[in-house]
């Protein structure tokens, strides 16, 4: 009698760490399945000019791997350029604004030094949106997995040999007219 209570006690522990750990591996909150329709998500970024020679340039990645890009100042490619990354980029964009946690992070964060440049992101999937803006760049407030994500986003997004080395002014009625055309993926 004593044996088999002791192996029930053993099933009953054994089943309740199976349901744990299935639960974790089935429902992680940093890694949620890929929303059906690629076409719902799209995720944005801009950063902005600052008191020297910072990039002035926009991404939008859209769900299905197609990326529009914007160049204005300091970069090496300038005006509007679209092309595409494998849609597994795509997905490792979307998992790593998960994982940073970035429908919670807030709105704003402000600068710490002046003359820095801005960094604004948002993500969209389906019918929800956020967006937070960095208004000081490496010397801003914002947290860390924010800079981890835009990382992130920039890799995947193939955008390094565009805006690498690049240097002039930016052209303000080209800028207006450019990112009046926002957002391309919808």
């Amino acid at each position: 009698m004593r044996t088999a209570f002791a192996a029930l006690v053993a099933l009953v522990l054994l089943a309740g760490c199976q349901g744990i750990l299935g639960e974790r591996l089935v429902d992680d909150p940093a890694e949620p399945a890929y929303p059906d329709d690629a076409d719902t998500v799209s995720v944005e970024y801009r950063n902005g000019l600052c008191d020297g020679n910072c990039p002035a340039f926009s991404v939008e990645i859209c769900g299905n791997g197609t990326v529009f890009y914007t160049g204005f100042a300091n970069v090496n490619a300038t005006g509007l350029h679209r092309y595409s990354v494998p849609q597994s980029n795509a997905t490792a964009i979307l998992n790593a604004s998960y994982r940073a946690d970035f429908f919670a992070l807030n709105e704003s964060y402000p600068a710490q030094a002046d003359g820095a440049s801005s960094q604004w992101t948002r993500v969209t999937v389906g019918n929800e949106s956020h967006s937070v803006t960095d208004h000081g760049s490496a010397w801003g407030t914002a947290p860390e997995r924010l800079g981890e994500f835009q990382s992130t986003l920039l890799e995947r997004a193939a955008v390094g040999p565009l805006i690498r080395g690049g240097d002039g002014d930016i052209d303000d009625e080209r800028y207006d007219e450019l990112e009046a055309r926002r957002p391309f993926c919808r």
